[in-house]
């Protein structure tokens, strides 16, 4: 999987954002600060992933998953996550921004 691109803030939003696509699909890590999408950060953020056209998204606070169901066998704390054309929308609007 490629790397994250740079940090990138949607003013609409008021949050900042990373995102990548490879070989698995598309990938929006989301946080309210800048801080919170640091690698190896112990800090609040979410992991919207898209897989064979669903969106799941995955919730992470002090390395701890917020979400226990699991939908995608074998990742813990995985939902299904309803606002597919919305989060496709905002991966190619990310795409756009600069980074800061």
């Amino acid at each position: 999987m490629p790397r994250y691109s740079g940090t990138k803030y949607h003013r609409q939003n008021n949050r900042y954002y990373k995102w990548r696509e490879g070989g698995q699909g598309k990938e929006i890590l989301d946080a309210e600060y800048t801080e919170d999408l640091e690698k190896d950060t112990n800090r609040y953020h979410d992991h919207y992933m898209e897989r064979n056209g669903q969106w799941y998204v995955q919730s992470k606070y002090y390395d701890k998953h917020i979400f226990k169901e699991t939908e995608i066998p074998n990742v813990e704390g995985m939902k299904a996550y309803e606002q597919g054309e919305y989060l496709d929308s905002l991966f190619k609007e990310l795409q756009d921004l600069p980074d800061i």
